[in-house]
């Protein structure tokens, strides 16, 4: 989708996808293994298991630790920095609160349940990404696979990742335009 139809996507639309980048970018910085000092613990194996079990186990749970929340509610806490933002007119401002809260807990849903299928393929959406990234790719697939959640049909019909990555893309640099650029909008210290 090229940058000069973005304006005829609905503004909610637009809110939408702008908040699932903000959304994961701020996930993304949440993550325990970004928090100073973060030490996983290693679990307790269950003599019961086979050896190959308990492994299995507790590579699992060392996962978990690491891309857990730090505060343990990554949902609160991003709708509530992005409600609470001064500049939340101009980001998001056609999504109401409920809205926001709502959208965030549908992207936060579907990415926990593909991030835990692909740690069961020994892989993961954090690895070797920066935030930027993580945040622009980990939005498009998850829009697209929760687009009647949040309210984008529209969004899973594009089965292209490369077009739904335009339009995403496209959409973050519209709003970019709107608000005067990101640079400084969400930085990492804001995140707590």
């Amino acid at each position: 989708m090229p940058f000069n139809k973005v304006e005829r996507l609905p503004p909610r639309d637009r809110d939408v996808i702008f908040l699932a980048v903000c959304f994961f970018w701020l996930k993304y910085y949440r993550r325990s293994s970004q928090q100073p000092g973060f030490e996983p613990t290693l679990p307790e194996p269950y003599p019961s298991d086979p050896p190959f079990l308990q492994i299995l186990k507790a590579a699992f749970d060392l996962k978990r630790q690491q891309d857990a929340d730090s505060e343990g509610d990554a949902v609160g806490g991003a709708a509530g920095l992005i409600t609470n933002h001064p500049l939340r007119p101009k980001l998001v401002g056609v999504l109401t609160d409920t809205e926001v809260r709502g959208v965030c807990s549908s992207l936060d849903a579907i990415f926990e349940n593909q991030e835990f299928c692909a740690w069961c393929e020994s892989w993961s959406y954090y690895d070797d990404t920066d935030p930027q990234e993580f945040a622009l790719s980990v939005a498009t697939e998850m829009l697209w696979l929760c687009g009647g959640q949040a309210r984008l049909p529209w969004f899973q019909g594009i089965f292209l990742y490369k077009v739904r990555r335009q339009v995403v893309e496209s959409v973050v640099a519209h709003r970019a335009s709107e608000i005067g650029g990101l640079r400084g909008l969400l930085t990492a210290g804001e995140t707590n």
